[in-house]
């Protein structure tokens, strides 16, 4: 099905990482190289492949455990050491978890611990460290060089989850959980990178989609 709606968008190209569970997948214009899969280590799983001279990572964190989304990180940027020091790598996905840069979006919500601590009940999940928000997993990821491109070129926070395809639920407050992460030389091309927010978007899934553009020269 994929294959199919990717035609939709003028992508001819198209790689899943998997059909059962929660499956992440990456669709292009062009021809998609060097794909690789990886199961173990991962709640959902890690998919990487190269397309436009673009190393892509499509992420999918752990949904409700800070210390598999820590060991994750941990794997995925051992990952992306084994690319080629001059690799232009891109990290796109649900990330399931928080940025420092809206913190404080996040202090001034009354709802925000209180909705995670009944969550951690409900689910017997560990979404809370100490009784707070973890923001160490995204740090890693900057850290280690990486950008959220997002950030850097929006004028004010716009969560991505939850989505009006969930009123009624419980799902908490209004959080940003799907990012665009760039490497300096591929950041240094961004042009444009938004969360999309609509009437439709909306309704297609429970996380408003995100987007980047960027200027690629030949090579």
């Amino acid at each position: 099905k994929l294959a199919d709606d990717a035609k939709a968008w003028g992508h001819p190209h198209s790689v899943m990482l998997k059909e059962k569970g929660f499956p992440t997948g990456i669709t292009s214009s062009q021809p998609i190289t060097a794909v690789k899969r990886t199961i173990e280590g991962y709640h959902h799983g890690l998919l990487r492949c190269q397309t436009h001279g673009i190393h892509v990572y499509a992420i999918h964190l752990h949904p409700g455990n800070w210390e598999i989304r820590i060991r994750e990180i941990d794997l995925l940027l051992k990952d992306i050491a084994t690319l080629p020091r001059d690799a232009k790598v891109a990290l796109a996905g649900d990330f399931n978890t928080f940025s420092l840069h809206d913190k404080p979006v996040y202090d001034r919500s009354e709802d925000m611990i209180p909705f995670f601590k009944r969550l951690d009940v409900r689910t017997k999940g560990k979404n809370l460290r100490n009784g707070q928000l973890d923001y160490r997993h995204l740090k890693r990821i900057e850290d280690a060089g990486f950008v959220d491109l997002i950030n850097t070129k929006r004028k004010a926070f716009i969560g991505t989850f939850p989505t009006p395809l969930r009123e009624g639920e419980d799902m908490g407050p209004d959080r940003r959980l799907d990012f665009v992460f760039a490497n300096p030389s591929l950041a240094a091309t961004c042009q444009a990178a938004a969360c999309i927010v609509n009437k439709t978007t909306g309704l297609l899934s429970d996380h408003q989609p995100v987007t980047a553009t960027f200027e690629l020269t030949a090579e």
